[in-house]
Order: structure tokens, then sequence, then C-alpha cells
């Protein structure tokens, strides 16, 4: 018998290409996540002769298939990516003459679309789609160890700090001197990572088909839930409450099949409603929990050159407070960048009407564009970016919301493209999260929750759909397994 036609054969070798991809999606992410693009090395060894060619090699593989060229989502995502190359080309970015320069604004939008969104198409055709739950296990535990070392440098308040470039893994004060976690990338990027490993971390509880499955998957989420709270990311802190919240909806849409409609709906957005509210009340209690613990590192005994004792946090805020009062002249601080201080929770509703002054920039950015209408056929240079925003709005490299960014990169044809994917991925969603049949189970309905609290958040950031965050990643790949599963739910019904 022919290997090759033997179906056996066929699955492992696509699982053996799924583990190939996930591992590689992983060691890149890693390093994406430590920021070593910045240096030499990443640049000449890793970029070129690593991560460019398995790109391409295992974007061909994919590809290739001809079960997943025949979807119009996969097409779009392709055709996504197809248009942001020839905008870079448009806009003078030659990669054969600026190589490797510019090559890594690429590829990894071309890993994060072209590789990890029709990843689960290729797996299902093959009948190995429970890969998937792998690949994001993998993923998730990776963030779930960067949380966990996170909150050890918080509570030892001792950052620890990128030999490369000096990135920072540990608390930190930020523009306006409130501390916050930067998990080497910056806060709010961090805050968005650590929501998605929250509802994955749950996804997979769910989805475990063993006790110690669901109970190490339930324990990890804990340690997520606190470095979201530490990174003082609003959007991300909300939402991830939001998300947990509609885990409460769909446990009391299964459990009231039989009951009229309109009532399992309301019960379920009461449900939904006291579940996000427990969840966002009890960042407020992670945080302390940290602050607790902090001082039994910080109030150790400490030499010092006048053997005067060593004072403790509390008793060095006093001090600096007094000093503030005995010096009229001076102005007062925003907050205390002190890092053995307090860790204060940013007040919600602080800044709510105009999204803590996003609404402005977005005003100032569209009306920049109005007077440079040729954006809208091509966008900007990925150098004018920045300085086309920072001209508007002073101290603001970008716009703050990932559908903006994707207009001043790729012009209106990129965002129009983006924009019908990502409405086909939230009908697949929908169709998912709404279902009640005996085809879809609980872990299934909730993994959509994962896409609709990354659309939302994208309209505040910008670590969305240009391949410069591992969320990228994380969102394409939970995109087309969803995709996957919705368009399996249809056939089922179909068949009935």
């Amino acid at each position: 018998m022919n290997s090759m036609a033997d179906p056996v054969y066929e699955k492992k070798r696509w699982m053996n290409w799924a583990l190939c991809m996930a591992l590689f999606v992983v060691v890149e992410s890693i390093l994406f996540i430590y920021r070593t693009y910045n240096t030499p090395f990443y640049t000449d060894m890793v970029i070129l002769q690593f991560a460019v060619p398995l790109t391409c090699a295992f974007t061909a593989i994919v590809l290739t298939q001809p079960s997943v060229r025949r979807y119009a989502d996969v097409l779009l995502a392709e055709g996504y990516v197809l248009w942001y190359a020839v905008v870079l080309l448009i806009n003078g970015h030659y990669f054969w003459l600026e190589f490797p320069q510019h090559i890594n604004v690429l590829y990894r939008l071309v890993l994060a679309v072209a590789v990890c969104y029709p990843v689960a198409y290729a797996l299902a055709a093959k009948g190995q789609l429970g890969v998937m739950r792998t690949v994001l296990a993998v993923l998730t535990l990776v963030l779930v160890a960067i949380a966990v070392l996170g909150i050890y440098r918080a509570v030892i308040r001792q950052p620890l700090v990128s030999p490369f470039n000096g990135a920072t893994l540990g608390m930190r004060a930020d523009g306006d001197g409130v501390l916050r976690l930067f998990p080497v990338v910056h806060a709010n990027t961090g805050g968005a990572i650590f929501m998605m490993a929250l509802i994955l971390c749950v996804f997979l509880s769910l989805s475990s088909q063993y006790i110690w499955g669901k109970v190490f998957f339930a324990v990890a989420a804990v340690p997520v839930y606190v470095a979201l709270a530490l990174t003082n990311s609003r959007a991300s802190m909300a939402l991830g409450a939001f998300g947990l919240g509609l885990l409460g909806f769909l446990v009391v849409r299964a459990r009231m099949v039989s009951a009229k409609p309109l009532l399992s709906w309301l019960v379920g957005a009461l449900c939904a409603l006291l579940l996000a509210g427990v969840c966002f009340a009890g960042y407020q209690g992670a945080l302390w929990a940290v602050n607790q613990a902090a001082p039994m590192a910080a109030e150790q005994p400490v030499k010092t050159e006048s053997a005067q004792p060593a004072q403790t946090p509390q008793a060095k805020q006093a001090e600096q407070a007094q000093q503030a009062k005995q010096t009229p002249q001076a102005e007062p601080a925003k907050k205390t960048t002190d890092p053995e201080a307090e860790i204060e929770q940013r007040k919600l509703l602080k800044g709510m009407g105009t999204l803590n002054g996003r609404t402005k920039i977005w005003a100032k950015v569209l009306q920049g564009i109005g007077e440079q209408p040729e954006v809208l056929l091509w966008g900007l240079t990925i150098e004018r970016v920045e300085g086309f925003v920072s001209k508007l709005m002073e101290n603001h490299p970008h716009p703050h919301s990932s559908y903006l960014q994707t207009l001043l990169f790729a012009g209106l044809p990129g965002l129009l493209l983006l924009l019908a994917l990502l409405f086909g991925l939230v009908r697949f969603g929908l169709r998912l999260f709404l279902d009640v049949s005996k085809h879809t189970g609980l872990a299934q309905r909730f993994l959509p929750v994962v896409l609709l609290c990354s659309v939302l958040i994208a309209l505040v950031e910008v670590m969305y759909f240009s391949g410069q965050a591992i969320t990228d990643r994380l969102f394409f790949l939970v995109a087309g397994y969803v995709a996957v599963l919705a368009r399996q739910l249809a056939e089922k019904k179909n068949e009935m």
C-alpha cells in the first residue's frame, strides 16, 4: 500500500506538522515577548535564518491544501496579507534593498494570519482538529509562566531588566506615575495578553477530559487573573471580567433549555452581570494580596553607611509627604513612582467620557486623514505613521485603535478587507455561542468569547491586526479554530 494514501499515515503526518508549527509559534513568540528583535542577533540570525524561512514554508504547506483554499474567509485573510505587502511596496519598503530592516514587519503578519488562521482548516481536513487545543494549551502555559514570574517580581519589588534593550518584567511607573506590571511589553499590551490567556485557561479547563486537567487549568487561571490586575489596564480588566461573566450566561442557558427563551436570556444576563461584577471587584483583592506580600520582602534589614535603621515603605512614604509639605514651591506629583509603594487600582470611570482621551486622538487622526486623503488609498510608510500621529497629538505615537492603525498602515482597502474578515468571524462566533443543541459543549460555546473581547479591546488599543504582538497569533489561532467548529456545527445540523 502506498504510505501517502494511508489515512493513518496522513493523520500522523499532519499531527507532526501541526506540532512543529506550534513549537515554531511558541519559540518565535517567546523571542518576540522578550523583544530581542531589536538586537543584531535577532535581526541577522533569528529573522533571516529561522523565522522568515519557516514562516514561508509553513504558509506554503497550509495553503497548498485544496481543502483550505476553497473557503471565503481564508481567501479574505490571505487577501489582507497580500494587500498589506503591496502597500508596503507602494510606500517604498523595498525588501531587497532594506532587508532585513522591514521584512520583520511583514513576516510577523504572515505568521499570524497566513499560518495561524488557516492551520485549523488544514488539520480538520486530516481529522486532527484536536491538535488545535494542544497548540493553544502550549501557548497559554507560556503566558501562565510569564504571569507567575511577573507576580513574583511584583511581590519582591525588583523588576527583571532585559539585557538586550532594558525592557522591564515587573512593576514600573507609567507616564502618569501609576505602578503597573510591564511583562516586557507595555502594560496595556500585557493586559490584553493576560485577558486572552485568562479566558483560554477557562476554556482549557472546561474542555479537558480529565479531572487533573480541569483542576490544573482552573488553578493556572489564578496567577493570570492576578497579573491582569497588576497591569492596571482598565479596558483589559473590564473585558476580562465581562468574558468570565459570559460563562455564567452560557451555564444558565444550558440549564434552562426547556424554559422560555426570554426568561433564560434574562436570567442568564443577570447571572453574567453578577459574575462579571464579582470578577471585577476581585481585582482589588488581588492587588491587596500583592501589597500584603510585598512588605515581607521589602522590610528586610538594609545596611547603610549612616548605620540608620531601614525604613519601611510606609515610613518612606510618610517622610516624602512631609518633605512635600515643607516645600511650597514644589509641584504636586501625579503619583509616587517608588517601586516599593503600594499598588493602587486605577479608577474605572476616570476619563470615561473621552475613553481616557482616546476620542480626542481619533478625532485628530481622522481630521489629519481628511487633510491627506491619499492615506485612504495606500496608507503611510511605517516610519511616517508615528510622526503623523505625533504631529496631531503630542506624545502619542499611535492612534490608540487597531482599526485606525490598520487604516493608516494599509489604507481603506486594507481596513475593508479586515472588517469583512472580522464580520465573518463574529458570525461564526455567534453561531457557536448561541447554540444550545447537543452538538456543542460548554467549552466550544465559550471559546468565541476570546474573539469578542479582542475585537472590542481593539477599538481602544493597537496590539491587534498588524502582527506586532503575540495577541495577533493567539487571536487568529482561536479565530481559525472557531471558524472550523462553526462550520462543523452547521454541517451536523444540515444532516439532521
